[in-house]
């Protein structure tokens, strides 16, 4: 990630597998770090239909940076939210 971005938009896989193994528990704890960190002006997460990488899942896809991040547990957002928001100005 680059630090010129002013927002990101985290793509959080809702397929069948994703879900399975986490996404909605994933979804809910992003939404609590980044309304803690003020950041909803600046992070929005929106659903996305499956990515094709079940076996790796839960994934997301920062779509401002074009990172990819997958096998998200609840206990890496707060690393996630982080990196984003280090590289906002």
């Amino acid at each position: 990630m680059s630090k010129s971005q002013t927002y990101e938009i985290i793509s959080l896989c809702k397929g069948m597998s994703c879900t399975l193994n986490g996404s909605e528990e994933v979804h809910d704890e992003l939404e609590l770090e980044i309304e803690k960190r003020a950041l909803s002006d600046k992070i929005e997460i929106v659903e996305s239909c499956c990515k094709g990488m079940c076996e790796e899942g839960p994934n997301a896809t920062l779509l401002i940076s074009g990172e990819q991040k997958n096998g998200i547990e609840v206990d890496k957002v707060k690393k996630i939210i982080d990196e984003i928001e280090n590289c906002l100005f």
